[in-house]
């Protein structure tokens, strides 16, 4: 009981860490794009006005900012549309055939790929091993697993595997089959499995992948802060750069 408990603690903090990594970027987008509307609709256009009245040809680059903020309310609602739909297409019930289809594709462009790949060999390794630990057979541990997935393409792959090592094939070599576990995981369960201790090699699977996440999520927030500033002082540095290239136009005809 005690190691569930710490588990679904550590889960806990998975998820607020991949949360922060997921509201971040989208808070400082948000917040870049209130920053530009701002300047673009109330202080460009008043600063502009000034040098329209003289008469004077704005120059190119300031000309072509005017024409993208009449399609930031169009690319706004664009946006907002597809989101909404996306939501909507994912979160609502199907008959079984198309949840199907829907999880094949999440399970292939999702959960096998980067981060949410090792996520999900960091569950599964985690629950065998407490499972395994607390005296449960392999039986008893698949049937409780595959009771606990919720994604269909997932289910399928796991109900597979768990009858094959049913029939009698080694474990490392049914667990192929799921595509989450890397060939060093593999490896090691194979040792595991002839030595008899494989709730170990769950164990230290789950412990080293869990670094391998951390590092992942330290090494992406390290890089994506200073991108989303550098994108950020790049949006606001040509706004400012737009309205000054008319004053330098009108200082020259002076």
């Amino acid at each position: 009981m005690e190691l569930l408990i710490s588990e679904m603690e550590q889960q806990q903090k998975l998820k607020k860490q991949l949360s922060s990594i997921l509201f971040y970027p989208c808070f400082l987008i948000f917040f870049s794009f209130v920053i530009l509307s701002l300047l673009l609709y109330f202080v460009f256009p008043k600063l502009l006005s000034l040098f329209q009245d003289t008469g004077m040809q704005l120059p190119f680059f300031t000309r072509i900012l005017l024409k993208i903020k009449y399609f930031l309310p169009v690319f706004l609602l664009i946006f907002s549309i597809f989101s909404i739909l996306l939501y909507w297409i994912f979160s609502r019930k199907y008959d079984e055939k198309i949840q199907c289809k829907i999880d094949k594709f999440i399970f292939h462009y999702v959960y096998q790929s980067g981060i949410y790949r090792k996520i999900l060999s960091l569950q599964i390794s985690n629950y065998l091993e407490i499972l395994l630990k607390s005296g449960f057979s392999f039986q008893e541990t698949f049937a409780i697993l595959e009771k606990e997935i919720e994604n269909l393409e997932f289910k399928k792959r796991f109900s597979s595997m768990k009858k094959r090592i049913y029939k009698g094939e080694k474990v490392y070599h049914a667990l192929r089959e799921l595509g989450i576990f890397s060939q060093k995981d593999l490896y090691f369960l194979a040792l595991g499995e002839e030595s008899g201790n494989i709730d170990e090699i769950f164990h230290k699977i789950a412990r080293y992948t869990r670094e391998e996440i951390h590092l992942k999520i330290q090494k992406y927030l390290s890089w994506l802060e200073p991108s989303i500033f550098i994108i950020f002082g790049l949006c606001i540095g040509a706004v400012i750069i737009a309205v000054y290239l008319p004053i330098f136009s009108l200082s020259n005809i002076l």
